[in-house]
């Protein structure tokens, strides 16, 4: 996992421009999120700041896609053409929207049901959403593939994905935490209101541009755990 890590923070370094200009776009959707709370109608503030949330959703995903085709492309050694990335990305839109959005529905009905079977559904269908972003898989296809990937590597997909995805988390939080205390201090900002329910814009801020800048960083990450996990179920059904 370590290893994987390094090797992710390493190619964002070597192709930061890439990664970090298609997750810059996620900024325009927040930015509109500020200004739609300084609309003093309620509920025009209301209706527009839900209509930016469902267009941040959707964006996200089309930059994961461009980002997650990207680092498949940089891993296997292959040129990043930029404009065929875009233009497959596009192509697969509709099927990754559809894929996430069931992923979300199946697995938040295995926690209204119980808290078990949510936590398993989440590790059985955790690459679906890369099958459908990289294989092309649709719908149901998708959660099927990645529940065969799955199938006898549980514990090793549920450590990977999820492990990498707290340890990378807890490697930028702590350091932005740390540095968000500085500020705090220096502005004379209680420090209960950094992490209540209304923070200081700074702080929301700050916590922003951190998430965005360093989702290429996950994003690389997950590439590899996709691409590995997918390398040894073949290498598994050909019995070497």
């Amino acid at each position: 996992m370590l290893d994987q890590i390094r090797r992710s923070i390493a190619i964002y370094r070597s192709n930061g421009l890439f990664f970090a200009g298609y997750a810059a776009w996620l900024l325009l959707p927040y930015a509109g999120l500020i200004l739609a709370q300084l609309i003093p109608d309620e509920t025009i503030s209301d209706l527009i700041m839900l209509l930016l949330a469902l267009t941040m959703f959707l964006l996200d995903l089309w930059v994961a896609t461009i980002m997650v085709r990207g680092a498949r492309d940089i891993l296997l050694g292959r040129p990043v053409n930029t404009q065929e990335l875009i233009a497959s990305s596009t192509e697969r839109f509709r099927s990754v929207v559809f894929v996430d959005v069931l992923i979300m529905l199946i697995v938040l009905g295995g926690f209204i049901l119980l808290i078990i079977p949510g936590l398993v559904f989440a590790v059985w269908y955790a690459l679906s959403t890369h099958a459908a972003m990289l294989d092309d898989k649709h719908g149901m296809e998708a959660l099927t593939a990645s529940r065969e990937l799955v199938r006898g590597k549980f514990w090793s997909v549920a450590w990977k994905f999820f492990g990498g995805l707290l340890l990378i988390n807890f490697g930028y939080y702590v350091p932005l935490s740390i540095l968000m205390l500085i500020i705090a201090s220096a502005t004379g900002t209680p420090v209960d209101a950094l992490f209540g329910d209304n923070p200081p814009l700074w702080s929301d801020v700050m916590v922003t541009i951190a998430d965005v800048f360093m989702l290429p960083v996950t994003t690389i990450y997950l590439t590899q755990v996709y691409l590995e996990t997918k390398n040894a179920y073949v290498r598994t059904d050909r019995g070497t």
